[in-house]
């Protein structure tokens, strides 16, 4: 049910926030108001999470997460969660600099104490990047197997958009073949590439 609400909710967001850019003006009323912002650039994975929790509250329809779930889940942005350290996880330490923590863009979960898998539902990365090389996304994905392997997250969602779809192929494919022993977990990982005005892909790994 969540996912369901999640597809309803990017389906609302508007052009802005699936880009990097900062507008230069605004029109309000048919008024143009410019925007001095203080840099050139945004960090465009938050504009476009505070819209997705926005719009993804309001296809609930004001209902209470309990109605939908068999356990009492909230969506909750930038979690800071230790990890554990998990021996299989070893390769993925070396390869990619990670504290002793992670904070994914967006998680659906009880709470933050709360490693129980039964209340760790989902926990989302955003990629709004027209220029994401393979090295961010392969850290992505990285932190992705790590929040179901070490956090016991039942799923995790990967969102990227202003890319191709090819292009996210080629990256998968070069994740896939030097990361072969984690197939298990990403199993439980998805991709969504959701390009403004394009319909939404969705790939189960």
């Amino acid at each position: 049910m969540i996912e369901e609400l999640l597809i309803k909710a990017i389906d609302q967001i508007g052009k802005r926030h699936f880009e990097i850019e900062n507008p230069k003006t605004r029109i309000i009323n048919n008024e143009v108001y410019d925007l001095n912002y203080s840099r050139d650039k945004t960090e465009p994975e938050n504009n476009f999470v505070n819209y997705l929790v926005a719009h993804y509250l309001v296809a609930l329809d004001k209902k209470d997460v309990t109605e939908i779930e068999e356990c009492i889940v909230f969506p909750q942005a930038q979690l800071y969660k230790k990890l554990v350290g998990k021996a299989e996880n070893e390769q993925l330490f070396n390869d990619f600099e990670f504290s002793n923590g992670l904070m994914p863009d967006l998680v659906f979960h009880k709470d933050q104490t709360d490693s129980c898998p039964g209340n760790q539902r989902i926990a989302i990365e955003c990629k709004i990047d027209e220029n994401l090389t393979y090295t961010k996304f392969a850290r992505d994905l990285a932190k992705l197997i790590i929040y179901i392997s070490e956090i016991n997250f039942q799923k995790s969602l990967f969102i990227i958009s202003n890319m191709p779809e090819s292009t996210i192929d080629q990256y998968l494919k070069i994740f896939k073949l030097k990361y072969n022993s984690f197939t298990e977990q990403l199993k439980k990982v998805e991709i969504w590439i959701k390009n403004f005005n394009d319909e939404l892909i969705i790939k189960k790994l």
